[in-house]
């Protein structure tokens, strides 16, 4: 008998797939895995997009245990994926502050993993995607939001540094994506990936899930 493994995949807009007419990369891994389940006798996935536009972090905080316990069966197995701190990053000119000041945005993620570990030991962080500051500073819907690639470089070596400190993995994709020409990877907002951002996204994380025998 096969065994289940539930993946829930908690984030914002990116995690949600705005902008991508296939879903986002988290809807790209539950195909994936639907394809491969039939063929592998050992695993079998139930795939969770929980994903919410505008969320931060203290807002997946909020909703974490509730929306797991509503959700819980009897998988075998569980895996959390987190997709965040874009949010959480950026600054708001009026108030001359993050949405999320670093060091909060560190605890509600040392607080998340806390949560995460009562249900599984498979703990894992996406890094965050770059933006194009020529559109998202300030941002094309509100001329006191800004989104900057210093803000988003800080709030991501935060998430890698308190992913190594606690012993959860994480994708940084930041780094893989600034080494390219990124903004062809985004859409008009110069914030969300565009379906090839979010197929070139799918890859790296399929990959590293794989390479890591998460999957």
């Amino acid at each position: 008998m096969k065994a289940i493994t539930d993946i829930f995949a908690f984030g914002d807009s990116i995690t949600y797939g705005a902008a991508d007419e296939e879903g986002g990369w988290i809807t790209r891994l539950r195909n994936f895995l639907e394809k491969t389940s039939p063929t592998n006798e050992v695993e079998y996935y139930h795939v969770y997009n929980l994903g919410v536009p505008g969320d931060t972090s203290e807002d997946i905080l909020k909703r974490f245990k509730q929306e797991t316990l509503s959700r819980i069966k009897k998988a075998q197995n569980r895996i959390f994926i987190f997709g965040m701190g874009g949010n959480d990053s950026s600054f708001y000119k009026s108030k001359n502050n993050h949405k999320a000041n670093p060091e909060k945005f560190r605890e509600n993620v040392i607080e998340i993993i806390r949560q995460a570990r009562e249900f599984s030991s498979v703990i894992i962080f996406i890094g965050l995607f770059p933006c194009n500051e020529e559109k998202t500073s300030p941002a094309l819907w509100n001329k006191d939001h800004f989104y900057k690639i210093e803000y988003l470089t800080e709030y991501n070596t935060i998430l890698k540094q308190v992913c190594i400190k606690e012993g959860v993995y994480f994708v940084d994709i930041l780094d893989y994506f600034l080494k390219k020409d990124y903004r062809k990877l985004l859409v008009e907002d110069g914030l969300h990936p565009n379906n090839k951002g979010h197929k070139e996204m799918f890859e790296i994380i399929k990959d590293y899930l794989l390479k890591n025998k998460i999957i």
